[in-house]
This record gives C-alpha cells, sequence and structure tokens, in this order.
C-alpha cells in the first residue's frame, strides 16, 4: 500500500471514527500512532499473502504420498517449530480484539469487531464466513463492485482477486486438517 493511499486510508478511518473527538481512550490514538498501526497492519497482510503464494509454489515440487493409488497426492503441509503454519496464521491476529483501543478507535470502521477473529487477512469477513467458500474470482467481483470500481480489471480488482485466492488457501488447508 503506496504512502498516498495510507493517508487517505487512515484519514477517512479518523474522520468516521465518532469517539475521536471525546475523552474515551480512543482519543489516545493520534495521527501518528493511527497511521504505523495501518501501516503495520498492511506489512502483515503483505508478508501473509507472500507466504501463502510461497507456499503454492513449494505445493507445486512436493506432495505426500496419498494413502491409496486412486486418491490425489495430499498438499504437504508447511511445519514451523513443530505446528503447521498455515493453520497457525489462522488465529495469528485475534489478539486485536482484546485491545478495546484498537477495536474502537481504528479497526472498527475497517473489520467488524465481530469478523476480527480467524480473519489472518484482514478481510470483511473472516473464515467462518457462510460466503467465504464462494468461488474466489466471484467473491472479488463482488468485493470490488461494493467498493465501488471496475469489476473485473484494474489494480483493485487484481487486489482482491489476490487476497481471495489466498483466502482459499487457508480453507483448503483447514479443510485437509
Amino acid at each position: 500500500m503506496n504512502s498516498t493511499l495510507l493517508n487517505i486510508f487512515k484519514d477517512v478511518i479518523i474522520s468516521n471514527n465518532p469517539t475521536r473527538n471525546s475523552s474515551s481512550p480512543t482519543r489516545l490514538m493520534n495521527d501518528r500512532m493511527c497511521s504505523e498501526i495501518l501501516q503495520m497492519l498492511s506489512q502483515i497482510r503483505e508478508t501473509t499473502l507472500n507466504y501463502l503464494e510461497a507456499l503454492c509454489l513449494w505445493r507445486q515440487t512436493s506432495y505426500t504420498l496419498s494413502p491409496s493409488p486412486l486418491l490425489p497426492p495430499v498438499p504437504r503441509p508447511f511445519f514451523w517449530k513443530g505446528n503447521n503454519y498455515t493453520l497457525k496464521i489462522v488465529s495469528d491476529l485475534d489478539f486485536l480484539v482484546e485491545n478495546d483501543i484498537l477495536m474502537n478507535g481504528l479497526l472498527s470502521n475497517i473489520i467488524p469487531p465481530e469478523q476480527v477473529r480467524c480473519n489472518p487477512l484482514m478481510l470483511t469477513n473472516n473464515l467462518e464466513d457462510p460466503d467465504t467458500w464462494m468461488d474466489p474470482y466471484e467473491r472479488a467481483v463482488k468485493d470490488t463492485i461494493a467498493a465501488g470500481a471496475a469489476a473485473t480489471e484494474g489494480p483493485h480488482f487484481e487486489a482482491k482477486l489476490r487476497l481471495r485466492y489466498a483466502e482459499r488457501v487457508i480453507l483448503q488447508e483447514i479443510e485437509i486438517n
């Protein structure tokens, strides 16, 4: 996310925060802090996307043998510190819900609080959403139209499509394991 887009994003969030001018704890979040948090969340998302894409490339050359010759090979999980890393990232950001200042002051205008858990890609839905299994292409079209952009072309659509394919990788990992 470039700095101009990040600043616009931050300004929208701050201007739509009803508690911004009150004496509530969310008032403690200054513009610089909001910008830094958004930048970190953007970096976390990009790193997660890069990991999932690298996992797919790695899996193209590395399959676990199938338990039966009639069944397709099962994708090999990537283990980190003894755990399936893809399953681990599902709950990595769940701690965000515990921070009232962050949830009320910044994220509430991006992701509904009930959608923060099980949401490693910080989408508007979590992995438990009933529409999550929608075709990634169709979901990206739906996301792009909802954002007021061109449905099937341009950088906004490409970014949404990348996110939805990454989401599918996580869902398949959950289903297999």
